[in-house]
């Protein structure tokens, strides 16, 4: 029953140490380009028109990768149907929502739900806030990814010796 026990509290540990270790991707980066403000509707059934390339202007933590003024690709953006709005130095951000529009003649902005993947990294939730100003379009993304919340490796741990204990006992009141 010992050995029995000490494999299942071994294979737990290393399918523990192995869940414990994603690599998500953490930083913020931000691009410019531009938008075309005369065929862009901002509203939730609504698309951006922008140009093909932008430039990297910030790029921090796990995005430092990216070096200053690296070109974007920058896609068309489609409200209804969200998909990918920028890809550079391996990194890409795929929208999954919309929300919080502005629509004005010289100012559009909005607000993404959406993934960031890049290589070597596993999948992150990300946020993109997207503003253009003035008669020329200039375009501002800043992609920021959610760090999710890690679930401590003690409380696991804790939980399996406290169920190692739990069927120690039960053996010792059945003998």
């Amino acid at each position: 029953m010992r050995k029995k026990l000490s494999m299942l509290v071994a294979a737990g540990l290393l399918s523990l140490s192995t869940a414990v270790s994603a690599a998500t991707i953490s930083g913020q980066i931000d691009i410019v380009g531009v938008v075309n403000l005369n065929t862009s509707s901002f509203t939730a059934t609504g698309n951006g028109d922008l140009d093909p390339t932008g430039v990297v202007l910030i790029a921090t933590g796990d995005f430092s990768t990216v070096g200053f003024l690296s070109v974007a690709n920058l896609t068309d953006i489609s409200f209804p149907a969200p998909g990918q709005i920028w890809s550079v130095g391996g990194f890409t951000f795929t929208a999954t929502s919309f929300s919080g529009f502005l629509n004005m003649a010289n100012t559009k902005a909005f607000t993404a739900l959406g993934i960031v993947t890049g290589l070597g990294f596993d999948a992150t939730d990300g946020i993109l806030s997207f503003s253009a100003q003035g008669s020329k379009g200039k375009v501002s993304f800043s992609s920021t990814t959610v760090a999710p919340i890690p679930v401590p490796a003690a409380g696991f741990l804790l939980i399996g010796a406290l169920g190692g204990l739990a069927l120690l006992s039960r053996r010792r009141k059945t003998a």
